[in-house]
């Protein structure tokens, strides 16, 4: 289902590609690639990709037009990780290990340097956390199969038992924002919970 849902933001990115359309015009390009939805469904992807600094919106009465930000940048992970880590508002060293703790915790295994720059953050205070040898070739291996060029030299970071325990409301967080930013998920949420630095 998740996979579904992304693919269907792809498609709305390409069709917005090839031209600006008003919602009627993307549910139209959308039906012909066999995507019938209902308008509704289709205003919130419009808007989670709006919220996400993709799409400018012209107000043409009746309608609104979406096209794609000029110099659009499709927006990732690591991308979307890094902003939500900005964010929190913390020093260096914890902005990078909340990053590494987060990602570590999202994709199950040791997190690289080259993934950490990758969300415009700086590297510092990790390297205590580095992993053998072993356990970042079988990382590096598996990021290699999935097309990520990655330096064979680059270290790789996990935080230990202690350190992510500590982090956990943070990590807990950053992939929170991440689900609801993502999915558009505000209008459904009760209320929002906030980390500060107390509670570190």
């Amino acid at each position: 289902m998740f996979e579904d849902r992304a693919n269907l933001k792809d498609l709305i990115v390409t069709i917005l590609r090839e031209e600006p359309a008003s919602i009627s015009g993307i549910q139209k390009r959308l039906a012909q690639h066999g995507e019938n939805l209902h308008r509704l469904i289709v205003t919130g992807y419009l808007r989670a990709l709006n919220d996400l600094g993709l799409l400018d919106e012209t107000n043409l009465p009746p309608s609104k037009v979406y096209r794609l930000k000029t110099g659009h940048k499709e927006v990732d992970v690591y991308d979307a990780a890094g902003r939500t880590v900005a964010g929190l508002d913390l020093s260096r060293t914890a902005e990078a290990r909340v990053l590494v703790a987060s990602l570590a915790r999202l994709f199950h295994r040791p997190v690289f340097k080259e993934e950490v720059e990758r969300t415009a953050t700086e590297p510092v205070g990790l390297t205590d956390w580095e992993v053998e040898t072993k356990d970042r070739q079988a990382a590096r291996q598996l990021l290699v199969q999935a097309g990520f060029q990655l330096p064979h030299n680059n270290p790789a970071y996990l935080p230990p038992e202690e350190a992510a325990q500590e982090l956990r409301p943070y990590v807990e967080e950053v992939l929170e924002r991440l689900v609801v930013r993502g999915f558009h998920a505000h209008p459904y949420m009760m209320r929002s919970r906030q980390v500060t630095l107390g509670d570190m």
